[in-house]
């Protein structure tokens, strides 16, 4: 609790104002997602590998010495498929778990603070004392077992017969003395706060289970299927399909096993809360390793002691720890009787404390909410700050919406002014240009007629100039007028001769373009230029369109 309250406190102070409120929520989690990964960050927290056996130190227990009666009456195939599904189910609840923490407000962590967001401050005490019958009751399962296979391993190794001794001698073969003897031990480790503390409990369950299969693969390589199987071996083609001599009791006992094999919901918040880098994405997949993991042991063991003992299995109280104390009296030398019961106990007492950790938080709460109501006065005080800084921002996006909006119209206007003038200097180009081709086709049209007396016109002195000028300057005609005029408005700082060739090549040109193929290739070219200016009025539109468009988002 106060972990997530000092992040809750960071987020506070170093989080950025949005312009919109969906915007800030979901900032608000990603960082405060990544605020919980950086405080996590210790040498003491757990790594990924730390996770996952945490995940296998929880699951693994001593069920599984009843996984292969389990398979064996339900069947290799149908047990592989129900092991999926429940595999696929397991992975997909760690996922909506995770989720759910960050869909809802106030950024619970444990299943306590989601089920009194959710509902009501009653869900604690119901939620809490669910998990403490859950966990206390397989506590006191697994201590009775645990004393039961000890008292069976002092008895075979120091030949004791309990109903002929009395004293300490019995005492040892009892299993109250064990299940005393192991509260004690464990004393120290049950009461640990954190997680992470019990790692290296994890790593020697982990290597016990490993050593237990091992050993029990070695005795089916080198001892073979009727060793230990009283003339009872088992085919693989009988153990494809279920069993068919089981009954309906029978059934519903070997399924029970496979359906919980893989529960571990208790501790996926305490082990999410213990690792170093606290994400969705690195919990999930240390989940889905732990799944892995669980599924090639559980298959692994499974069909190994099928094979070594075979049907004797169904004769030895629905799992394989009474065929593996009666390799003792079948061989005294079985050595390996002894080594496969001590794995045992060690997986049995390792797992314990993993068992215990969840319930005893269960009751911790309980007497705290009863006492100093901890958890509802905390996630009140974080759902009311959550409330305000969703105010808070609710406030300023609403003063931030006028001028946003002005400044979308204003730039707005700015865009459309800016259109308006390209359109009428385009136009006046247009114009201009049209008005030009119009005058140069028409001088020319009227110089067509005096061609030759252009080509035979000589210059005359200049003195016989004026005289012609003075005497017959009434007299010359139209066309010699025109034609001078549109030659010195071709070029009139050059010489006139070097002005008329130009001219007749201006009217040589005109002339070739009348023809059908160069006034088809003009019309063709004018009719591209006024696509292309349809099309450039068309791109205005669009864009016009477009800047509307986001004007009026900006002022959404």
């Amino acid at each position: 609790f106060s972990r997530s309250w000092e992040m809750n406190k960071i987020q506070e102070n170093t989080g950025s104002v949005s312009h919109n409120k969906t915007a800030a929520s979901n900032t608000h989690r990603k960082s405060l997602v990544s605020q919980s990964a950086s405080v996590a960050l210790d040498p003491q927290a757990l790594t990924l590998w730390g996770g996952v056996l945490s995940i296998v130190s929880t699951v693994v227990g001593g069920g599984i010495v009843g996984l292969p009666t389990s398979m064996l009456i339900l069947g290799l195939y149908p047990s592989l498929g129900i092991m999926a599904v429940m595999s696929y189910q397991t992975c997909n609840f760690s996922w909506l778990y995770l989720n759910a923490k960050d869909l809802i407000e106030g950024k619970p962590e444990s299943l306590f603070e989601i089920g009194y967001i959710l509902f009501a401050r009653s869900s604690i005490f119901v939620i809490s004392f669910i998990l403490f019958v859950t966990s206390f009751g397989m506590t006191m399962i697994y201590l009775i077992i645990f004393g039961n296979t000890a008292g069976s391993v002092v008895k075979d190794i120091f030949a004791i017969d309990p109903d002929l001794e009395t004293g300490f001698k019995k005492a040892v073969t009892q299993k109250w003395f064990f299940v005393v003897l192991l509260a004690l031990l464990l004393m120290p480790v049950i009461l640990k706060k954190e997680l992470q503390e019990l790692h290296i409990v994890s790593m020697m369950l982990f290597y016990a289970v490993l050593a237990f299969i091992f050993i029990l693969f070695l005795q089916l390589c080198f001892l073979g299927t009727s060793e230990f199987s009283e003339d009872q071996p088992i085919d693989f083609q009988d153990f494809q399909k279920p069993y068919a001599d089981a009954d309906f009791v029978q059934t519903i006992n070997a399924l029970s096993p496979l359906l919980v094999s893989y529960a571990f919901a208790t501790n996926l918040f305490p082990m999410f809360s213990a690792l170093q880098v606290k994400t969705n994405q690195n919990c999930h997949k240390g989940v889905q390793l732990s799944v892995v993991l669980i599924s090639g042991i559980y298959v692994f063991l499974s069909i190994v002691a099928v094979f070594l003992f075979g049907k004797d299995i169904l004769n030895e109280n629905a799992d394989i720890m009474g065929n593996i104390n009666k390799e003792y009296s079948i061989d005294p030398d079985r050595w390996e009787s002894f080594v496969l019961r001590f794995m045992f106990l060690v997986v049995l007492a390792c797992h314990i404390p993993f068992v215990y950790f969840f319930g005893k938080e269960a009751l911790l709460i309980i007497i705290d909410e009863l006492d100093r109501r901890s958890i509802s006065d905390t996630l009140e005080i974080r759902k009311n700050q959550l409330l305000e800084t969703e105010k808070r921002l609710s406030s300023q996006q609403a003063a931030t919406i006028p001028s946003d909006k002005a400044k979308g119209v204003e730039h707005i206007e700015v865009i459309e002014n800016k259109q308006s003038e390209i359109l009428l200097e385009r136009k006046r180009a247009s114009k201009q240009s049209n008005n030009e081709k119009r005058l140069s086709v028409e001088d020319l049209d009227r110089s067509d007629d005096n061609d030759e007396d252009r080509v035979n016109y000589k210059p005359l002195p200049e003195s016989h100039e004026h005289n012609e000028l003075g005497h017959q300057g009434d007299d010359l005609s139209d066309s010699q007028k025109l034609r001078e005029d549109h030659v010195k408005q071709v070029d009139p700082s050059s010489s006139y001769q070097t002005q008329l060739r130009k001219s007749l090549n201006v009217r040589r040109m005109t002339s070739e373009s009348k023809r059908p193929g160069v006034e088809k290739s003009l019309r063709s070219s004018r009719r591209s230029e006024a696509d292309s200016n349809r099309l450039s009025k068309i791109s205005l539109v669009r864009e016009t369109q477009t800047l509307r468009l986001q004007g009026s988002q900006r002022q959404q």
